[in-house]
């Protein structure tokens, strides 16, 4: 495609327009003239009206074309520079999105391509796929940055404005905070213990690198002196949530049960600690013998008493394996007290409301009770209007669907769908909702 500055664009349509003037004034074939002199304005109009989008497509990041890791690897060598990386797939709609709204600006342009070799590579296919495997990539669009040696520099995932990917671009290239950095570190053992409970944190909370963040995390709790602060928390609770067997809840409460009876200040914290543990290591078998139980109760009641009712409903409600359970009633009447009382956040207490919605609703997907179902909904509706996400209308689509209400089902599950492509789901795990909206728009 030939680009064209806009001042040359413009004495190049006024000249067409002055010649092709003169030519229908001089002209005997008037019909002929007139239409070629139309036909050419009009080219040159389009032109003109297409000339900001060609600069605003030679000012954005400039990918290269066709290549392979080694070739970049290669040239990166050559011009000194690392290489930035895209890893994105056909069918993910932040890809897109950041095809359409980010790569194309002028900001993200100037610093890219004065800094980085860049260049894209689709998971599905090719380099790609190998790339997605060797530093497994599990979330798009994921960005890599690579050094001329071939080392991982930083790495980094989703949509980001603007400003936000050349902020991740600066951050690759500082060496006290990119990826390489907190890896270097912590390999050469070489650091305070603090800095353990920063590093598991790091890696779950900008990587989502589990496997490196649990080994770290359970050195941290093995010291004498820990701090029951909000990463302590989101770091035990990213655990429980990506991997229910993991041990470092029990290592937690081994190491430090002096704490759980000793009154600190973290009220709150503590609570969250010990809890987090029962939940780990009891099963909904166990929950049949009251002693356990009984002891938790005690215990909490010891440290939080105005709470005990709220919590202990709360812990038996996630132990409960059948909707008769006289818990699971409760338990919805006091999430509202629940989510004050234990987070702090809309997007926690979003996510607290429709973990309840969607157990209530698997338990009532045979044999629905209209009054329980209904409590759920009501709760899938307050997340939503907390953080709408694909999880919560969901929820609120297979519940709708439950009490029989076809418009709503349907309104709710198209939205998820809409949700899910822009959040880049993988087609399986939206399979559910698609077979919900087609059935009841079939009837």
């Amino acid at each position: 495609m030939i680009r064209i500055q806009p001042y040359m664009l413009n004495l190049q349509c006024v000249h067409y327009h002055a010649v092709y003037t003169k030519r229908y004034i001089q002209s005997l074939s008037f019909n002929y003239n007139m239409r070629t002199f139309i036909l050419t304005v009009a080219s040159c109009t389009l032109l003109l009206l297409q000339a900001p989008l060609l600069i605003a497509q030679q000012a954005g990041i400039r990918f290269e074309k066709a290549t392979t890791v080694a070739a970049l690897i290669q040239k990166a060598k050559t011009l000194k520079k690392p290489i930035f990386i895209d890893a994105y797939a056909t069918w993910c709609g932040p890809c897109k999105s950041m095809d359409a709204e980010v790569y194309p600006q002028k900001l993200t342009g100037d610093y890219f391509n004065k800094n980085f070799i860049n260049a894209k590579f689709d998971v599905d296919a090719g380099e790609g796929a190998k790339l997605a495997e060797k530093y497994k990539i599990s979330s798009i669009p994921a960005y890599l940055v690579i050094s001329p040696d071939g080392k991982l520099l930083h790495r980094g995932m989703g949509y980001k404005a603007a400003e936000e990917l050349v902020a991740f671009g600066k951050q690759s290239l500082d060496n006290t905070g990119n990826y390489a950095y907190w890896e270097n570190t912590y390999t050469s053992g070489k650091y305070k213990p603090s800095f353990l409970l920063a590093y598991a944190h790091i890696m779950l909370n900008e990587f989502t690198d589990l496997e490196k963040a649990k080994p770290a995390f359970d050195k941290y709790i093995a010291q004498p002196d820990i701090a029951y602060n909000d990463s302590t928390l989101f770091v035990l609770n990213q655990l429980l949530s990506t991997d229910i067997a993991n041990e470092s809840y029990k290592n937690l409460y081994a190491a430090h049960a002096k704490d759980f009876t000793a009154g600190v200040k973290e009220k709150r914290q503590l609570y969250m600690a010990y809890a987090g543990y029962f939940l780990v290591t009891h099963t909904k078998e166990i929950f049949g013998d009251q002693s356990d139980l009984n002891k938790l109760e005690n215990d909490v009641k010891a440290v939080l008493p105005e709470a005990t009712t709220p919590i202990m409903s709360m812990i038996r409600y996630s132990l409960a394996s059948d909707k008769e359970n006289p818990d699971m009633p409760k338990m919805l009447e006091l999430a509202d007290k629940v989510a004050g009382l234990l987070y702090d956040t809309d997007e926690e207490k979003a996510a607290f409301y429709n973990d309840l919605s969607w157990k209530t609703f698997e338990l009532n997907e045979e044999k629905p009770d209209e009054g329980m179902v209904k409590a759920a909904l009501k709760l899938s509706l307050l997340s939503i209007a907390l953080r709408q996400e694909f999880a919560n209308t969901d929820t609120a689509a297979q519940l709708y669907g439950l009490l029989k209400d076809k418009a709503n089902a349907i309104k709710y599950g198209k939205q998820a769908l809409e949700l899910a492509e822009k959040e880049g789901m993988a087609a399986e795990d939206t399979q559910k909702t698609r077979d919900l909206v087609n059935q009841l728009a079939a009837n």
